[in-house]
């Protein structure tokens, strides 16, 4: 399962200003999109790899990060928009969202942390029937 968290500022029953969050889950990440990411992936690849030797097509840091969206809107079923997702994310959160989300794609629908704390988790309670 993949899980991202967008923020929106919204006023409480007294007019404040306060931070709300949103959920979205994805249980299934299909073939497909799997296969759109890593497509995305290799032209990242092939663009770190023209920048290197000088020649080729390279992309520029706008177009990474508006293509890493949008695989990710995709991914997540058009739950949200390209806008919604900038709007709901701290800019200094957004490379570590983008980067953990994409992983999780590549990874079949899993972020890395959440195998960790599944881990975790499931050692945890061995411990105690033990």
């Amino acid at each position: 399962m993949l899980k991202l968290t967008l923020k929106s500022i919204v006023e409480d029953k007294d007019g404040k200003e306060k931070i709300e969050e949103t959920v979205y889950t994805q249980l299934f990440i299909s073939s497909k999109k799997l296969r759109n990411a890593m497509k995305f992936m290799k032209r990242m690849e092939a663009s770190n790899q023209a920048e290197i030797d000088g020649e080729g097509e390279v992309m520029d840091e706008l177009e990474i990060m508006d293509e890493t969206i949008g695989v990710i809107v995709d991914a997540f079923d058009n739950k949200f928009t390209f806008d919604e997702f900038l709007d709901g994310v701290p800019v200094n959160e957004l490379r570590d969202v983008m980067d953990k989300t994409l992983a999780g794609i590549l990874n079949g629908g899993s972020n890395p942390e959440q195998k960790k704390s599944q881990k975790t988790a499931q050692m945890k309670k061995k411990a105690g029937a033990n």
